[in-house]
């Protein structure tokens, strides 16, 4: 499962039952790889940080996980520069993340 900001609660616990019964579970979300969360995950994320909505989706996830039995596998920190031939500019996770901090701002009334 790849490119989801947040998650509702229903998503959680079917993302849950999932990771119950399957015998692999990947879910990839953009986040620094420096967060506190991902060190503790009884920390609260930082309001301001550029990643807060992500932290939150990779708490509750994780309690849901939890709540559910399933063993959980440390997170796979992408914290070196990855050389890519992909056409964009970013590479994907970034485009993700620029396309959903695009679509919050206000549009321009064009005259």
């Amino acid at each position: 499962m790849d490119e989801f900001l947040e998650l509702s609660e229903l998503e959680r616990r079917m993302l849950a039952r999932i990771g119950r019964i399957a015998k692999r579970v990947e879910i990839t979300l953009l986040m620094d790889a420096k967060s506190p969360v991902l060190v503790d995950a009884g920390k609260i994320p930082d309001e301001v940080s550029l990643f807060h909505r992500t932290e939150w989706t990779y708490k509750r996830l994780r309690a849901a996980m939890k709540d559910e039995g399933v063993k959980i596998e440390e997170p796979i920190l992408l914290n070196k520069a990855v050389h890519t031939r992909s056409p964009t500019l970013f590479g994907p996770g970034a485009i993700f993340f620029l396309k959903t901090r695009w679509q919050r701002l206000p549009m321009l009334q064009l005259k």
